[in-house]
């Protein structure tokens, strides 16, 4: 089975870029991003993420977003 992009598991549940950047901004997008973890069947949370969404994380990265957590996932995910 290929995996999903993010875009593409947005477009399964009818939800655009844009409303996603919205529920992100505001408190909802803490009550949408475990969903989108556990439907994206691989997802990566930073260390500074809520603990229900670190809960439903496959993974979660020693460093932060300030302090390159993403290119810590990018290299153990996508670079190895």
């Amino acid at each position: 089975m290929k995996p999903l992009s993010i875009k593409a598991a947005l477009a399964a549940f009818g939800i655009g870029a844009g409303a996603m950047a919205i529920a992100y901004i505001f408190p909802v997008g803490l009550m949408l991003m475990p969903a989108l973890l556990a439907f994206a069947g691989t997802g990566v949370a930073m260390r500074n993420a809520e603990d229900a969404v670190k809960a439903v994380a496959s993974d979660v990265t020693t460093a932060d977003n300030n302090h390159d957590g993403v290119a810590e996932a990018i290299e153990k995910f996508i670079l190895d």
